[in-house]
Formats: C-alpha cells, sequence, structure tokens
C-alpha cells in the first residue's frame, strides 16, 4: 500500500502550481503526492488532511510575513504569499490535531517556526555577526555552504556524519526557536539550519532538499525517512491507496 501525502502548492496569479522536485521526490519513496491547494476553507483542508498520512510544506523563493513574529518588516523583505502562508498555517494545524508527521522546507520551515511562536531574523546578512552568503541563485541545485549536524541525531544518521554540503537560498532565518523544537544543525556561521521535533517527527529544512535530491544522498535520505515517519502513525486505511 502507498501512503498519501499532502503537499503544499504555491499560486501565481490565476495559477496554482508547484515545481517538479518536490513531487519526483516524494514519488521516489513509493508515496502518493496530494496536492493541496490553496483555499480559505477550513474545514476542506482538514478533511484533506484526515485523508493523509503526512505533510510536505515545498519549499520556494519566498518569504514569511515579519509581523507573524512581532518584528517589524526589513527593506530586503521579498515576496510575501499571503494566500499560501494562511493556507499552511491551516495545514500546520491539522496536522498537529491529527499528530502526523510534516516536513518543511526552506521558507516554509520559517513559516512552521512562526507558526511555533517564534522569531526570524530578517536579513542574515545585516542582523547575525560574520554571517555567510545564504542567498543561492536559481536553481540551487548545488552545495551553498557547510553545515555542521549534531552528533546522535537523526539528522547524523542520515547525513551519514556531522558535517554536510548544502545548497541555500533564503535571508530570513530562525533567532528564538519555536515551541517544542529544537535545533539540530547549523551553518558555520552560527545560523540554524534545521529544527527537529521527534515525536509527532517534524523536520524543518532551511535547505531545499528537493532541488539536489537527484544527485545528492543526504537529500534522497531526507525523503527516505519521511513516508517512514509516515507509516508508523498510519493507522487508517483511507489514508493508503
Amino acid at each position: 500500500m502507498r501512503l498519501l501525502i499532502a503537499l503544499s502548492m504555491r499560486s501565481r496569479k490565476l495559477h496554482f502550481y508547484l515545481e517538479r522536485t518536490s513531487v519526483a521526490a516524494v514519488r521516489a519513496t513509493s508515496s502518493v503526492p496530494v496536492l493541496a491547494l490553496l483555499l480559505s476553507d477550513r474545514d476542506v483542508l482538514f478533511a484533506l488532511m484526515k485523508r493523509c498520512a503526512g505533510l510536505l510544506l515545498s519549499g520556494s523563493r519566498s518569504d514569511v510575513d515579519p509581523r507573524r513574529s512581532e518584528r517589524p518588516s526589513h527593506s530586503r523583505l521579498g515576496p510575501v504569499p499571503w494566500e499560501r502562508n494562511e493556507t499552511d498555517g491551516v495545514l500546520l494545524e491539522a496536522a498537529e490535531a491529527r499528530r502526523l508527521p510534516a516536513l518543511a522546507i526552506g521558507s516554509r520551515m520559517q513559516r512552521f517556526h512562526v507558526f511555533r511562536r517564534s522569531t526570524l531574523d530578517q536579513d542574515i546578512a545585516s542582523e547575525p555577526v560574520n554571517a555567510l552568503r545564504h542567498e543561492q541563485d536559481a536553481p540551487g541545485d548545488w552545495p551553498a555552504h557547510r553545515m555542521r549536524v549534531k552528533d546522535v541525531t537523526i539528522l547524523a544518521r542520515l547525513a551519514g556524519g556531522t558535517v554536510a554540503e548544502v545548497n541555500n537560498v533564503h535571508f530570513q532565518a530562525v533567532k528564538a526557536v519555536g515551541r517544542d523544537l529544537r535545533p539540530i544543525a547549523s551553518s558555520e556561521d552560527g545560523i540554524t539550519e534545521t529544527l527537529l521535533q521527534e515525536d509527532p517527527f517534524i523536520l524543518g529544512a532551511k535547505r531545499h532538499p528537493g532541488a539536489t535530491f537527484a544527485s545528492d544522498a543526504f537529500s534522497q535520505a531526507i525523503f527516505a525517512q519521511f513516508p517512514q515517519k509516515a507509516e508508523k502513525g498510519c493507522d487508517c486505511p483511507w489514508r493508503q491507496v
């Protein structure tokens, strides 16, 4: 049986869309991607998550509204997808209510982090001291910098050690860690790169493992781990096909 995994989408004028990389990565794990449209109807989104075994908030080159973490807007603030931020918030709420595993990628890690009542650095280049360049040009399928992983964590096992080369495209970053989360990896300038909640399993990755999935064993291991966690909590037949 194959697990149903909900994937959040993006919008542009009259279109909903999603990059192929996230869909391909989910399909490679023998799971079935279910596209979550950007809807304002909470009942529909909760009904969708009732039928899925996990949630993947796919990455995008966008920012999170700093007012959600009670911080003023920064002059370098990029596009803020209001519709998507609202939808992702409801999807996270529904996943949390059902204790479903979730994987939040790129700017969606920041969105998830704010969902847990945390704050963000609005511009890595100006707020922390001696920051590395975290804004990588498209398509972002090559390493941008090193990431140091805390030993004896699930991420160290997936990375095959405590150092990994990762891509990165976002200038926003975690400032104060949110509820029930712990940082398990950081870049060499101290920026939090990965957040973890162990039960239920929730992984927030500042990097974009979907962009490097085709050639990077670490990215492949992250996506392979996700459905394994989803399968453990999948006790309903309608979450499988």
